[in-house]
């Protein structure tokens, strides 16, 4: 279906001003451009739900100023998901990554064109809800640890040189993805904290392998998820012993069943507590390690517990 043109103000939103004065970035302001660094996409309600209401005059400051970008082919995806009323979509600039390496936060933060890739984005790509939808289990998953007490580490802290971003899995070519990769950890206590692997599922992957076995699919991850948990590749790669694999889906109930039983095949009802499953909705309604999360066996469980 064609959408309508932006009206000339709904442009301006993505078009920079030049600012009269230059702005001082604060320690909140160097958060922010850690987290679009980290995540490539997030929108204002995202932003506000880690640092405030107030968050979003600042965000308008750092666009103008050329440390962040409005990627203008969040337009079309913006028209779908209710136009105006739903939030502008941020990513990292480079004026925003070179301020991260000048203050040593992301030190490879400059090697990539931020600005050509936010220009190159297609309007029908699907990488933008992609990555809001991690986004979104970030956010979930920071402000459980924050309301507790705990530390949330990511992956590339935990690496130590080793890349955090792909899993090796013994005996394929191919490299497994996460689409994140993260710990939480008591910061008052000894010990390696929970390792986690998170797929965010939005229906585009079948649950079970068919027509081609090149195909990406969830039962293929968990295999693979599997095989790297025998060879204790997590110790080796992010200090950790032991991983679970979460799974969230925008399914119902039926849903998370059919992803739980995918991965009770792959692991033959032995260790059914590494694979776990929730919905969006209860992501997004509830704390993220109070929330119910179904295992393997069909069994509930909460992280926090």
């Amino acid at each position: 279906m064609d959408l309508a043109p932006s009206a000339p103000s709904s442009r301006r939103r993505y078009v920079r001003a030049t600012p009269d004065v230059e702005i001082v970035l604060t320690a909140r302001d160097l958060a922010v451009l850690c987290d679009l660094h980290d995540r490539r996409f997030m929108n204002t309600r995202q932003l506000q739900a880690l640092y405030g209401a107030n968050v979003d005059d600042r965000l308008k400051r750092l666009f103008l100023h050329g440390y962040v970008d409005r990627p203008k082919a969040q337009r079309a995806f913006r028209l779908r998901e209710g136009g105006g009323s739903y939030s502008l979509i941020y990513a990292l600039a480079n004026r925003g990554a070179r301020a991260l390496v000048a203050e040593r936060l992301r030190p490879d933060a400059a090697k990539r064109d931020w600005n050509e890739c936010n220009l190159e984005l297609s309007r029908n790509s699907s990488r933008i809800p992609h990555e809001l939808g991690i986004a979104d289990a970030y956010v979930a998953f920071r402000r459980a640890c924050v309301s507790r007490g705990l530390d949330l580490v990511q992956g590339f802290e935990l690496a130590s040189g080793r890349s955090a971003r792909a899993l090796e899995v013994p005996g394929e070519e191919k490299l497994l993805y996460p689409d994140w990769v993260f710990a939480v950890a008591r910061s008052d206590a000894a010990g390696e904290g929970s390792l986690f692997f998170l797929e965010w599922h939005t229906g585009s992957e079948p649950n079970v392998r068919y027509r081609s076995p090149e195909l990406e699919h969830l039962a293929g991850k968990y295999e693979g998820y599997l095989a790297y948990a025998r060879a204790r590749r997590s110790r080796e790669q992010f200090g950790i012993a032991n991983f679970r694999v979460l799974t969230v889906t925008g399914g119902g109930e039926a849903k998370m069943q059919h992803i739980a039983k995918a991965a009770h095949d792959v692991c033959g009802g032995v260790g059914v507590g590494r694979f776990l499953v929730t919905s969006f909705a209860s992501l997004e309604t509830s704390d993220a390690l109070d929330a119910p999360w179904l295992d393997a066996g069909g069994g509930e469980v909460r992280l926090g517990a």
